[in-house]
């Protein structure tokens, strides 16, 4: 019953609230515009998940995208952003709305991050990972054994 009572006033605080999701090089924190944002709403239990798209978003100058949540409010958020190059690696967040809301969240970056690049409530980080010469040499000789 309890966890119903806080699933209800969570609700009620998160319906029509705007989420942010910003894109940033995990390097420097710098913001990376023009970044295609793809979101889901994800509600129900695994197996049988009620899962709904968003209109795709593109990031803005500030490499900023923004939605409201939908009512009810889903209880995971998936989040995917696609750079408009190759030299970028896509980023991704799956995570509960709740946490999101209250914590914000953010995805690994696989660099050492700035101090004063973390995500804050409201907000999505996708804290992206540049392509460098030495992964697209890898690819080159490692991609035809992954091919089979």
């Amino acid at each position: 019953m309890r966890a119903f009572a806080i699933a209800f006033l969570l609700s009620g605080v998160c319906f029509g609230q705007q989420v942010t999701v910003r894109v940033v090089n995990g390097s420097d924190g710098q913001p990376l515009p023009g970044w295609k944002v793809s979101v889901f709403f994800v509600n129900g239990t695994p197996g049988k998940q009620d899962v709904k798209e968003l209109q795709p978003l593109q990031t803005d100058s500030d490499g900023k995208a923004q939605f409201a949540l939908p009512q009810p409010v889903p209880d995971v958020l998936n989040v995917y952003a696609f750079p408009q190059t190759h030299n970028w690696y896509p980023g991704s967040v799956k995570t509960k709305t709740s946490v999101v809301m209250q914590l914000g969240t953010q995805s690994p970056s696989g660099v050492k991050t700035p101090e004063k690049v973390r995500g804050q409530p409201g907000q999505i980080l996708i804290l992206a990972k540049p392509i460098t010469v030495w992964d697209k040499i890898i690819h080159t000789l490692l991609g035809p054994l992954e091919r089979g």
